[in-house]
């Protein structure tokens, strides 16, 4: 019988400033039966050192040591193939967690047969060294009604583009793992937005904890602040993205989110990227639409479902001869679509304030019927002997 309740798997890339405080969180862990995977992906700095000291000390650590820099999906993936427990965590090597965290998200796994539970985390800004929360990490797109209890995945099959992707956010059962063949593909900047796709679709039953333990780690190193040195990885994400939902004959029940998450994606990847990453990624973005463009049938998916930016920023792509004359006619596009919500926003406001004026108009109307009537003027003297009492009170 396997005696192992939760295998760790943590890839570690150049991360001694910060290993210690993360495997010291993980070894320490009140619940025992655990196995720690360390995936070295060819650090360049101490951190194999760091791991190979920590598994003399613990035999539940195993150290997997990448022959060549491979990304965190690779990582992830080489741990799942020797993985031996009932459950998965995953955790960033520069990240930490509260020593309870596997006892307890392991207990309410298996007393409730959960395929996934999510639980909160709190990020730390390493520059500062302070702790600060979003709501993204705190899945505030579930009201109260969702917290620590079970929940099924028809109740929140519309919510899904809602729920934060990132891998060490929850506690996966391995067997669902294993049934849904989830792996993270080869891609080093948002791996986890297809695998999270791809499990949560398959899930069945989930829980949403409201317990901290989690603690993300943000500095200037970090993957999240280099996605311009891996613009290329992009549109393959988003379309590994959409074949998630292929795979799993959720297509055209998502269709028109997944047509405009694609474009969003890359819109939103675009407009954080300096100028000579955008440079680059314009020729990756341009090839890509005209590829959907010489499709008949792709290219009218697109056409009716679209948004008006995101319709614009695919047609701009198509029609921009240079980077810069994309930028232009972004521009000009965001400004059209902002006039747009404006001109509808005082459209709204003058109907609010005809509204108003009619009320304003009834109220003057029974104002003066009140006024003119037989009892006002008899209670005057009673009202203003009122007045005189409330001055005497002041």
């Amino acid at each position: 019988m396997n005696d192992i309740k939760i295998s760790v798997i943590i890839p570690v890339y150049n991360v001694e400033k910060y290993l210690e405080q993360c495997l010291n969180s993980v070894v320490n862990q009140t619940l025992k039966d655990i196995e720690i995977i360390c995936i070295n992906d060819n650090s360049s700095d101490n951190s194999l050192t760091i791991l190979e000291r920590y598994a003399k000390k613990d035999n539940r650590i195993t150290i997997i040591n990448n022959l060549k820099n491979s990304g965190g999906g690779f990582s992830r993936n080489e741990g799942l193939k020797i993985a031996k427990g009932e459950y998965i965590s995953f955790i960033d090597a520069d990240d930490w967690v509260e020593e309870e965290m596997l006892e307890y998200t392991y207990n309410e796994s298996k007393s409730k047969n959960l395929d996934l539970l999510i639980f909160l985390a709190k990020n730390y800004d390493d520059v500062n060294s302070e702790f600060y929360e979003i709501d993204y990490y705190n899945f505030k797109c579930l009201d109260d009604s969702f917290k620590n209890r079970l929940f099924y995945f028809d109740e929140v099959k519309d919510l899904i583009f809602c729920f934060a992707v990132s891998p060490w956010l929850k506690l996966y059962k391995k067997e669902l793992l294993d049934k849904s063949n989830a792996k993270f593909p080869k891609e080093r900047v948002m791996h986890d937005n297809p695998f999270f796709y791809n499990v949560f679709l398959n899930a069945e039953r989930m829980e949403l904890v409201e317990e901290y333990f989690y603690y993300r780690r943000r500095h200037k190193t970090s993957l999240v602040n280099m996605r311009g040195h891996r613009c290329q990885d992009i549109i393959p994400i988003a379309d590994h993205i959409i074949n998630s939902f292929k795979d799993n004959n959720t297509f055209d029940y998502y269709k028109k989110k997944l047509l405009n998450r694609k474009i969003f994606l890359i819109r939103s990847e675009y407009k954080k990227m300096n100028e000579d990453f955008q440079k680059n990624f314009f020729n990756y973005i341009k090839e890509e639409f005209n590829n959907i463009c010489n499709d008949f049938s792709m290219h009218y998916e697109y056409l009716i479902n679209l948004s008006q930016i995101n319709l614009s920023f695919y047609f701009n792509a198509l029609r921009a001869e240079s980077y810069s004359e994309f930028n232009y006619l972004n521009d000009f596009s965001e400004a059209l679509v902002t006039i747009n919500r404006l001109e509808k926003k005082v459209e709204r406001l003058k109907n609010k304030n005809k509204e108003l004026n009619k009320d304003i108009k009834y109220l003057k109307k029974n104002n003066e019927i009140m006024i003119s009537s037989n009892s006002w003027k008899i209670t005057k003297p009673l009202r203003n002997i009122t007045c005189f009492i409330k001055k005497l009170l002041k």
